[in-house]
């Protein structure tokens, strides 16, 4: 479900308290933090996509889009 060892640990001492709406809080925001990385991943892969598509044939290796895009990346 994508929680972690420790967000698994705090969910189940939960337990004997019955505390369903903060059980169901928690597994609400993990909601949206997997969908916020969904989100973000898919914008990466966008992203490398179209410098992969850039890159087809694209001549010597200093004319690289995707390594012009890293250069690009360390000077910010």
């Amino acid at each position: 479900m994508g929680f972690s060892l420790t967000e698994i640990r705090e969910l189940l001492q939960l337990r004997p308290s019955t505390d369903r709406p903060k059980a169901r809080a928690r597994a609400q925001a993990k909601i949206a933090d997997i969908e916020q990385r969904i989100q973000t991943l898919q914008a990466m892969k966008k992203v490398l996509g179209t410098l992969v598509n850039r890159c087809d044939h694209c001549g010597p290796i200093g004319d690289c889009p995707i390594l012009e895009s890293l250069d690009h990346e360390d000077t910010h």
